[in-house]
């Protein structure tokens, strides 16, 4: 069985651009690639990976450049004994996770899970915290050098096959100000619905009344948050999905304060209070 992805990143520089700087380009190539590695070998070990080195078990692999493009064909490789693993949780499963801890790390929305994947994800209970926590640390900064110095956006793409090629992950100015937002301690009281909640991590997207978007959130303190307000949050999901076309979403009453971009826009809730 194959034992390989095939993936590869675009820079989306404009019509009529043609240089990109160097070190930029390689920085931002490095950080998506060390990305991926860390969330595949964390999902095929069930631990998060120490640190990256040319003989670690889940490597990346140059492949050829996209033509009339800034861009990179790479392969992801397992290799010695977790290459079992990757084979029996499957190219599928894994492509999933890379996008939803892409996902969760930049505060982006993503994909539901196949039920497969959400039994991994759950599987690795306290290791998903800490995956994303590594995530946003060096790596998705480096993945957005070239988005932090000339504004373009990078793509992650997976190629299924010659044809058929997905968009995991946008890098672009949005989830760069995610990763460096300004604090916002005005408490505010806001009426909501949970649309996704990950119970180990305290983190999930919810819709605040009247407005069609929904929003990253997250706990201060998620160790700490009692028990009743996490299943007041996983009763209001539950209540919220699969309803119907004449149903109304269920609302929760929260005290929160937020973290916004530079221009005042919302990056995400911090849950301070479920009235």
């Amino acid at each position: 069985m194959d034992s390989s992805l095939d993936l590869d990143l675009l820079i989306n520089t404009p019509t009529g651009v043609h240089e990109v700087d160097m070190k930029t380009g390689l920085d931002t190539m490095q950080g998506i690639s060390d990305a991926v590695r860390t969330i595949t070998e964390t999902i095929v070990s069930k631990e998060v990976p120490e640190r990256k080195t040319p003989k670690n078990k889940i490597r990346t692999s140059m492949k050829n450049t996209i033509f009339g493009s800034y861009g990179l064909v790479f392969s992801l490789d397992a290799y010695g004994d977790v290459k079992e693993s990757f084979q029996l949780i499957g190219k599928s499963v894994i492509v999933e996770l890379i996008e939803y801890y892409l996902a969760e790390a930049l505060d982006s929305d993503s994909r539901k899970l196949s039920n497969k994947a959400e039994k991994l994800k759950d599987e690795l209970g306290n290791s998903s915290i800490e995956l994303i926590s590594v995530l946003r640390g060096q790596m998705l900064k480096d993945a957005h050098k070239v988005t932090q110095h000339f504004g373009y956006s990078t793509n992650l793409r997976y190629r299924r096959t010659k044809d058929k090629i997905e968009t995991l992950q946008k890098f672009d100015e949005n989830t760069y100000a995610s990763l460096v937002p300004k604090e916002n301690k005005k408490i505010q009281t806001l009426e909501v619905a949970i649309t996704r909640f990950n119970r180990f991590t305290g983190n999930g997207r919810l819709q605040v009344k009247d407005n069609e978007d929904t929003q990253a959130f997250g706990f201060l303190g998620y160790k700490t948050v009692e028990n009743y307000l996490r299943k007041k949050v996983a009763s209001n999901l539950s209540n919220n999905t699969g309803l119907g076309d004449n149903q109304e979403m269920e609302f929760l009453k929260i005290e929160c304060y937020s973290y916004e971009r530079r221009d005042g826009k919302v990056m995400k809730y911090m849950i301070k209070k479920v009235l």
